[in-house]
Protein backbone atom coordinates (compact mmCIF):
# COMPACT_ATOMS: atom_id res chain seq x y z
CA UNK A 1 0.00 0.00 0.00
CA UNK A 2 1.30 3.62 -0.06
CA UNK A 3 0.39 6.45 1.84
CA UNK A 4 -2.55 9.19 1.06
CA UNK A 5 -2.06 12.85 1.46
CA UNK A 6 -5.20 15.64 0.82
CA UNK A 7 -8.92 15.13 1.99
CA UNK A 8 -8.80 11.57 4.13
CA UNK A 9 -12.89 11.68 4.94
CA UNK A 10 -15.57 13.67 5.02
CA UNK A 11 -19.57 14.44 6.05
CA UNK A 12 -22.35 16.28 4.90
CA UNK A 13 -25.22 15.22 7.50
CA UNK A 14 -27.62 17.25 8.99
CA UNK A 15 -30.05 15.74 10.78
CA UNK A 16 -29.64 14.74 14.37
CA UNK A 17 -27.32 11.95 15.22
CA UNK A 18 -23.97 11.04 14.87
CA UNK A 19 -22.43 11.02 12.06
CA UNK A 20 -18.30 9.93 10.90
CA UNK A 21 -16.54 11.95 9.05
CA UNK A 22 -12.87 9.85 8.92
CA UNK A 23 -11.82 6.58 10.29
CA UNK A 24 -8.35 5.60 10.07
CA UNK A 25 -7.96 2.48 8.43
CA UNK A 26 -5.89 -0.26 9.78
CA UNK A 27 -2.74 -0.92 9.29
CA UNK A 28 -2.42 3.19 8.97
CA UNK A 29 -1.71 6.28 10.95
CA UNK A 30 -2.53 9.43 10.52
CA UNK A 31 -2.07 13.07 11.12
CA UNK A 32 -4.41 15.52 10.61
CA UNK A 33 -6.63 18.48 11.01
CA UNK A 34 -10.77 19.76 10.96
CA UNK A 35 -11.90 22.22 8.17
CA UNK A 36 -16.02 22.93 8.35
CA UNK A 37 -18.54 25.15 7.53
CA UNK A 38 -22.22 24.25 9.48
CA UNK A 39 -25.36 26.28 8.77
CA UNK A 40 -28.09 26.05 11.87
CA UNK A 41 -31.44 25.75 12.14
CA UNK A 42 -33.16 27.32 15.12
CA UNK A 43 -30.79 25.68 18.19
CA UNK A 44 -29.41 23.40 16.30
CA UNK A 45 -25.88 22.31 18.55
CA UNK A 46 -23.10 20.97 16.56
CA UNK A 47 -20.00 18.67 18.56
CA UNK A 48 -16.69 17.44 17.17
CA UNK A 49 -15.49 14.06 18.24
CA UNK A 50 -12.13 12.96 18.12
CA UNK A 51 -11.87 9.40 18.83
CA UNK A 52 -14.46 9.80 21.04
CA UNK A 53 -13.11 12.78 22.78
CA UNK A 54 -15.47 15.92 22.24
CA UNK A 55 -13.13 18.93 21.47
CA UNK A 56 -15.36 21.30 20.17
CA UNK A 57 -19.16 21.94 20.93
CA UNK A 58 -20.84 24.96 19.12
CA UNK A 59 -23.86 25.53 22.13
CA UNK A 60 -27.15 26.47 20.69
CA UNK A 61 -26.87 28.31 17.37
CA UNK A 62 -29.43 30.95 16.35
CA UNK A 63 -31.25 30.14 12.89
CA UNK A 64 -29.06 30.80 10.18
CA UNK A 65 -26.00 31.40 11.76
CA UNK A 66 -22.93 29.85 10.30
CA UNK A 67 -20.43 28.33 12.95
CA UNK A 68 -16.45 26.93 10.57
CA UNK A 69 -13.12 26.63 11.11
CA UNK A 70 -10.79 29.10 10.68
CA UNK A 71 -6.66 29.01 10.84
CA UNK A 72 -5.84 31.74 13.44
CA UNK A 73 -9.46 31.38 15.86
CA UNK A 74 -8.97 27.82 17.80
CA UNK A 75 -10.63 24.94 16.38
CA UNK A 76 -13.81 27.23 15.46
CA UNK A 77 -14.99 31.32 15.05
CA UNK A 78 -17.98 31.86 17.04
CA UNK A 79 -20.64 30.89 15.31
CA UNK A 80 -22.09 34.64 13.15
CA UNK A 81 -24.91 36.00 10.93
CA UNK A 82 -23.21 35.71 7.69
CA UNK A 83 -21.45 33.42 5.79
CA UNK A 84 -17.58 33.59 5.69
CA UNK A 85 -16.82 35.86 2.44
CA UNK A 86 -13.34 35.20 1.87
CA UNK A 87 -12.39 38.67 1.94
CA UNK A 88 -10.20 38.80 5.04
CA UNK A 89 -7.92 35.44 6.91
CA UNK A 90 -10.83 36.23 9.79
CA UNK A 91 -13.49 35.69 6.66
CA UNK A 92 -11.57 32.16 5.23
CA UNK A 93 -12.79 28.50 5.81
CA UNK A 94 -9.26 27.19 6.16
CA UNK A 95 -8.40 24.00 8.14
CA UNK A 96 -8.47 24.67 11.93
CA UNK A 97 -4.97 25.09 13.59
CA UNK A 98 -5.22 21.61 16.17
CA UNK A 99 -3.75 18.71 14.91
CA UNK A 100 -5.12 15.59 15.86
CA UNK A 101 -3.06 12.05 16.06
CA UNK A 102 -4.66 8.68 15.10
CA UNK A 103 -4.16 5.37 15.18
CA UNK A 104 -6.29 2.60 13.00
CA UNK A 105 -9.84 2.22 13.65
CA UNK A 106 -9.80 5.85 15.60
CA UNK A 107 -12.41 8.52 14.27
CA UNK A 108 -13.23 11.84 13.23
CA UNK A 109 -17.27 12.80 14.50
CA UNK A 110 -19.80 14.87 14.33
CA UNK A 111 -22.80 15.09 16.83
CA UNK A 112 -26.19 17.02 15.58
CA UNK A 113 -28.28 17.73 18.64
CA UNK A 114 -31.57 19.84 19.20
CA UNK A 115 -32.48 20.55 15.87
CA UNK A 116 -31.20 19.31 11.88
CA UNK A 117 -28.71 21.76 10.54
CA UNK A 118 -29.72 23.77 7.31
CA UNK A 119 -26.07 22.80 5.78
CA UNK A 120 -22.96 20.85 7.44
CA UNK A 121 -19.71 20.09 5.17
CA UNK A 122 -16.84 18.80 7.50
CA UNK A 123 -13.63 17.57 5.84
CA UNK A 124 -10.93 15.80 7.24
CA UNK A 125 -7.06 16.83 5.67
CA UNK A 126 -4.04 15.41 6.13
CA UNK A 127 -1.76 12.48 6.09
CA UNK A 128 -2.53 9.20 6.02
CA UNK A 129 0.88 6.65 6.81
CA UNK A 130 1.14 3.04 5.89
CA UNK A 131 2.16 1.02 8.55
CA UNK A 132 3.33 -2.33 6.67
CA UNK A 133 5.76 -1.00 4.86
Amino acid sequence: MSDNFGVLGSSSATVVGTATAYTCPASRAAKVKIMALFQAAANSDVGILVNGVEVARSGAMTVNFYWFTNGGAGLFRAAAATKPTGASAAETIQPAAPIYYLSAGQTIQITIATANLLASSIQVVGTEIDLTA
